[in-house]
């Protein structure tokens, strides 16, 4: 009898199964008649694309949206649907850009006096995955780098980083990527620090323009070698590339900052875009243009600088403030080695203006490498 009835539910099951099946399916190819109706009505259009979605169909859903948007390019949410499921259908790609080379300085230390010029080698691979999640995209990313100088052990630096999270679609040219990550560091062969961090990243294109913005907020705990606390800090870092400025091939890169650091203890220069120790408070500005002399080789000047407002009391009284400028120039031979193989050089003028005397320095630096993008 109870092999009976399981048979009987079972069939019923599977029936209502199909059922449900049928009418989706005369509900879907219903929405699709109406749209063949009239081919420019958006709102059957959408009905249909929504439903296709909702069926597991998404490229069905795709068409739709592009169909819509022949007709009115400027449907939002044609343009959302139609973002959302090209980064649902998009195929898992992996990145990796690694550069490596040597670099010259006249101050790798970044003293008041004494310096003491040095040569270096360093590399960095940085790599980018993004993949399918659900309605939406997922992106990791990372990095892992090194910058040790020649007879000065104690500013050998080594960096590791990750983060990971969903990048979602906001608005029509406007998606975010909210993350969580991890980083560490040595300095002088022993543990400098280690963090956890969240951020979000926002990115769009907008007039012709590329825009970026990274806010971001992390906790660091610094290894027992160095007299820095564990801390809190935070930045916002901007970025807008605006080619075509003055020719077809240029490009104009503005990329503002703000920092903000909550860590006790004493500065260690390391590089201008580390949140470094000490309390203090930094914005900054980087600009750079880029043009082609010809077809495989592009120049540019560029510029960074900041101010840094610092809660420490210098022996005077006063609160201490740094002023830092770096001119530079560039130039890139495209491919000079093997395709996507680049090779950089680059010269910058690095001053450091303090009311704290012994954080004043200047330094030259040239640096030759090698970058390659697979």
């Amino acid at each position: 009898m109870f092999r009976g009835l399981f048979l009987t539910s079972a069939s019923a099951l599977i029936i209502a199964a199909s059922a449900c099946a049928n009418a989706r399916a005369d509900d879907l190819s219903s929405a699709y008649e109406l749209v063949l109706k009239n081919p420019a009505d958006a709102g059957a259009s959408l009905a249909y694309a929504k439903l296709a979605e909702q069926h597991g169909k998404p490229r069905l859903a795709l068409a739709a949206y592009e169909r819509i948007l022949l007709n009115d390019p400027e449907n939002a949410e044609a343009r959302i649907g139609l973002q959302r499921l090209r980064r649902v259908l998009q195929p898992t790609s992996t990145q990796f850009r690694l550069e490596v080379g040597t670099a010259w300085e006249t101050n790798p230390d970044n003293v008041s006096s004494g310096a003491r010029s040095e040569p270096s080698i360093f590399g960095n691979l940085a790599f980018r995955d993004e993949r399918s999640a659900g309605t939406f995209g997922w992106r990791t990313t990372g990095a892992v780098g090194f910058d040790f100088v020649n007879n000065d052990s104690d500013i050998n630096y080594e960096y590791l980083g990750i983060g990971t999270g969903p990048v979602i679609d906001v608005t029509p040219g406007l998606s975010v990527n909210p993350a969580i990550g991890v980083a560490a560091a040595n300095l002088a062969n022993k543990l400098f620090y280690r963090e956890a961090n969240v951020s979000s990243t926002f990115e769009g294109a907008f007039a012709g323009a590329y825009e970026t913005l990274r806010i971001r907020g992390g906790v660091r705990h610094y290894g027992p070698y160095f007299t820095s606390d564990s801390g809190y800090y935070a930045d916002a870092r901007g970025k807008v590339s605006l080619p075509g400025l003055l020719s077809e091939q240029d490009v104009l890169v503005i990329a503002p900052s703000l920092k903000w650091s909550g860590i006790d203890g004493s500065v260690t220069n390391i590089s201008q875009e580390e949140i470094q120790p000490g309390r203090y408070r930094e914005w900054g500005l980087e600009l750079a243009y880029y043009f082609p002399l010809t077809d495989s080789i592009t120049v540019g000047p560029d510029i960074v600088g900041w101010q840094r407002y610092y809660s420490e009391q210098l022996a005077s009284g006063e609160k201490r403030h740094d002023n830092y400028i770096a001119p530079g120039a560039s130039v890139v031979f495209k491919d000079l080695l093997a395709f996507q193989s680049d090779l950089k050089v680059e010269y910058n003028y690095k001053v450091n203006r303090s009311n704290d005397d012994f954080s004043d320095y200047h330094d030259h630096e040239i640096r030759l490498s090698v970058i390659s993008n697979f």
